[in-house]
């Protein structure tokens, strides 16, 4: 938790039943661990809505942590006990358009990991295929972006950049359609 203020904050933290002494000097801050409320499934995508209280110097405070969750199971080796979700796909008619229509494709994906890595698994079903040989303009064709903000850092940043913890692959299918190429990555 960070305090903004130039004055230190002392007083009480609360969130799902739990009690922290809550001490944030000015421009500082204060990690507190949380035990969520239920083990999260992988396999789907989980709302977390946590309401906390802070009553410190002399005022109480409201509020509430509202992510979405996706627990990432721990690599076995088998891909098959890694459950695939799927996500929207949306595909794109015009220039600037803000979001498409729902496209005529299917995507799923998997995720687990090792001590020693992440590792993605993507599936996708398009009855038509629309490649080509190199990274240039690859919004014009068929591409598949994943995105990792490694630190969750936009949020506290404020920002709405790239920055040193964050990382962007494209991924495209050769022009036969046989495998896949990264092509653009930063």
């Amino acid at each position: 938790l960070t305090n903004g203020r130039a004055k230190d904050i002392t007083g009480k933290f609360t969130v799902e039943g739990q009690s922290f002494q809550f001490l944030a000097p000015a421009h500082g801050s204060q990690k507190i661990t949380v035990k969520v409320p239920k083990a999260f499934s992988p396999g789907q995508v989980h709302k977390l809505d946590q309401p906390w209280t802070l009553e410190a110097n002399g005022g109480s405070f409201n509020g509430a942590f509202k992510e979405t969750v996706v627990a990432i199971p721990k690599f076995t080796g088998d891909w098959a006990r890694i459950p695939a979700m799927a996500f929207p796909c949306y595909s794109k008619t015009k220039l600037n358009e803000d979001r498409g229509y729902a496209g005529d494709f299917e995507a799923t994906f998997q995720a687990a990991w090792t001590p020693e890595q992440l590792s993605i698994r993507v599936a996708v079903t398009d009855d038509c295929l629309t490649a080509d040989d190199g990274p240039g303009c690859r919004w014009n064709y068929d591409v598949c972006q994943i995105f990792m903000d490694t630190r969750c850092s936009a949020r506290t940043n404020g920002k709405n950049v790239f920055d040193d913890d964050d990382y962007d692959y494209a991924l495209m299918p050769t022009v036969d359609g046989k495998a896949c190429q990264v092509v653009f990555t930063r």
